[in-house]
């Protein structure tokens, strides 16, 4: 199979067709999704990054537990061809304000119980991120 034909998207379309009812992944506590679910929840979300904006080899943040909706970004993200940066949940302060400079993301997928804690670097954030 050509490389061009290993893209996540790909290979998820082509699972999804193939075991479209199957579990795709379960989580720990018990949630699952599967083949065919994940493949059209991570496309909405891809088509939302176009629409926000996000484009190919850019870029973004993400700060989320792990949960199914991690992957369902992860995927999407890749979809659409932009490029994950993922925040360890922990990370806090100076080591958080280092990680969203240095990737240079202006965009950022967070859990609203994150928020405050990059509110609280809007000041030595060397770009503040939407």
């Amino acid at each position: 199979m050509p490389l061009e034909e290993r893209t996540v998207g790909q290979v998820l379309a082509r699972q999804a067709d193939r075991f479209a009812d199957k579990n795709f992944i379960e989580t720990t506590s018990g949630d699952c999704i599967s083949y065919r679910d994940m493949h059209l929840h991570s496309n909405q979300f891809a088509w939302g990054t176009a629409a926000f904006g996000i484009e190919c080899q850019e870029p973004v943040l993400v700060m989320l537990p792990d949960t199914i909706d991690y992957v369902t970004v992860w995927c999407g993200l890749a979809k659409r061809g932009a490029i994950e940066v993922p925040i360890n949940l922990a990370y806090r302060k100076s080591i958080l304000a280092r990680i969203c400079n240095d990737s240079t993301a202006k965009k950022i997928v967070i859990d609203h119980q994150y928020v405050e804690r990059l509110e609280e670097l809007r000041m030595i954030l060397s770009t503040w991120i939407a």
